[in-house]
């Protein structure tokens, strides 16, 4: 089993001394954005992995192969909710549409993790995921 542990920003040279087993990819890249849609995938690809898990509701990275077996942690349905409206202001506007995108690539995964069995019902209804993930 080989762990792979992906960053946008430098990890903590004590943080990795904790975790010696795992290879750390990480490089500061900006915007975040570009590291989430198109550097992690990137790296995914590079590293030739069989499973990705990702832990923080944004979904599959949008350049990772269609083979790859992908999970994603989605920990409530709120902060979800909270990016939907479309405001008048064009942050809102590439907010949102940041945010839809997020959505569709999470919607590609293989399967989901959540906190609860409650919360997992909410997270399906509230994003119209599939159940059977």
């Amino acid at each position: 089993l080989e762990v792979f542990i992906y960053s946008y920003d430098t990890v903590d040279p004590e943080y990795k001394a904790l975790l010696p087993f795992a290879h750390f990819r990480d490089r500061k890249i900006r915007p975040k954005f570009w590291w989430d849609l198109v550097s992690l995938g990137q790296e995914v690809r590079r590293d030739d992995l069989d499973i990705f898990h990702s832990t923080n509701n944004l979904g599959v990275p949008f350049t990772a192969t269609s083979t790859l077996k992908t999970f994603v942690t989605v920990h409530d349905v709120f902060t979800h909710e909270a990016r939907m409206p479309w405001g008048r202001s064009l942050r809102s506007w590439w907010g949102n549409l940041n945010y839809r995108l997020e959505l569709w690539l999470m919607k590609r995964a293989t399967g989901f993790f959540t906190v609860s069995e409650t919360a997992g019902k909410e997270i399906v209804k509230g994003l119209q995921l599939d159940p059977s993930k």
